[in-house]
């Protein structure tokens, strides 16, 4: 189903099939999707967000957001609480705890208040700042990684050297992405 118009209820929006929202969706209650679920706009939701495939949208405000695949969000995630099933790539993330099933990739900021952590990796393309736990086999930050504890394998931080993190554009979303002009792929095993 597509909708064109900006939704916007005080009750609880129930979607039973794949959706595409081209503007904004609000609510003053909770988000339920048994599907794949893509925004053209932002999200807001005073409730939990529970989506039982893929969301995608531009910018998401929540309470609580669980997504049994993978999320893309463009620009700023702002919640207390995120699981992921699968990959999350997102622009900024300003949340108190975070559980990625696969690899979390952030275009600026991680901020969290308590820990996030990724099955296989974490890869943030400016500073991450956890007040609890980070924990990801390999965490790899282009400035600053500052973490109250970390259980890593392996912790980059690439302005102590001369590399640089090229940024996911929109072309390559969802690709593997490129560090020093080489597949993410060939630095790190994520299988393993």
């Amino acid at each position: 189903a597509v909708f064109m118009d900006p939704i916007e209820t005080t009750e609880d929006i129930l979607i039973n099939s794949t959706c595409v929202f081209m503007a904004d969706v609000r609510t003053s209650a909770s988000i339920k999707a048994t599907y794949d679920v893509t925004v053209y706009g932002s999200i807001a939701a005073i409730g939990n967000i529970s989506i039982g495939g893929n969301l995608q949208c531009n910018k998401l405000d929540c309470a609580d957001i669980h997504t049994n695949r993978n999320l893309t969000i463009t620009s700023e995630l702002k919640c207390a609480s995120l699981v992921v099933g699968g990959n999350a790539t997102i622009g900024d993330v300003y949340c108190e705890s975070a559980e990625i099933g696969k690899s979390l990739i952030v275009k600026h900021t991680i901020d969290s208040s308590g820990s996030v952590r990724a099955q296989r990796a974490i890869i943030c393309f400016d500073s991450i700042v956890v007040d609890g736990c980070l924990q990801a086999p390999c965490v790899i930050v282009q400035n600053e990684c500052d973490a109250k504890e970390r259980q890593t394998n392996h912790t980059v931080v690439l302005s102590e050297s001369d590399e640089q993190l090229a940024p996911p554009t929109n072309d390559t979303v969802g690709q593997a992405v490129s560090i020093v002009q080489a597949p993410i792929d060939d630095i790190y095993d994520f299988e393993s």
